[in-house]
């Protein structure tokens, strides 16, 4: 299996590794970039339903009562230990 992996794989692993790592450390970031990737995939997500259904009214709410139903859980449940939010970002 390795013998037939193109050599730009292994690239790509030490840079998601370094990237990783990255993540693992303390960090200061500014709200937009904490904000793109979840907005991203929402979008996505939304386009996923619409194009496998169309903008009928049963897709579109069960999609939305499921946003809604595990963002109020993810709110309520899963806050992140030792993550602090600052409102200056000049901080930043």
């Amino acid at each position: 299996m390795i013998k037939h992996t193109p050599i730009w794989v292994f690239g790509l692993l030490a840079v998601l590794a370094v990237l990783g790592y990255l993540q693992s450390k303390d960090r200061q970031v500014n709200i937009m970039a904490v904000l793109i990737l979840p907005i991203a995939m929402t979008l996505l997500s939304i386009l996923g339903v619409s194009s496998a259904f169309g903008l009928a009214w049963v897709p579109t709410g069960m999609w939305l009562l499921g946003v809604l139903l595990f963002l109020g859980l993810g709110l309520k449940l899963a806050k992140p230990r030792g993550v602090s939010y600052c409102r200056d970002s000049k901080k930043l």
